[in-house]
């Protein structure tokens, strides 16, 4: 999978971003560890969907509708109007909805605020 590579500096850490080919996913590393997967499961105008987003989470589609979503993972530790993330074996597995239906899915090793 075709990507490009950007890097930028927050404060004293060195942010590397590998986007996929037409940002259906996108890796975030902090001093070379990653830290973040972000996988477009729905296309906008700014990002294609990834190929098999029905792969994503074991028993949802890749465009759950939310009440799916919070039916398979319990209450969230965090939750917005436009998104919910949970704490799922020591991770961090983030929501991202449109119309209440799944259109991101993002993994981080540790969740901004906690």
């Amino acid at each position: 999978m075709p990507t490009e590579r950007s890097e930028f500096q927050v404060g004293p850490t060195k942010r590397t971003y590998y986007t996929a080919e037409q940002k259906s996913a996108e890796f975030i590393f902090e001093e070379d560890v990653l830290q973040s997967v972000i996988v477009q499961t729905v296309a906008d105008d700014e990002h294609g969907a990834y190929a098999a987003p029905d792969a994503l989470v074991e028993g949802l589609s890749g465009t759950a509708a939310r009440d799916e979503v919070l039916a398979r993972f319990g209450t969230p530790v965090k939750s917005t109007a436009a998104s919910d993330r949970f704490s799922v074996d020591g991770v961090f597995v983030r929501f991202g909805y449109v119309d209440d239906r799944v259109a991101d899915v993002t993994l981080m090793r540790s969740a901004p605020g906690q």
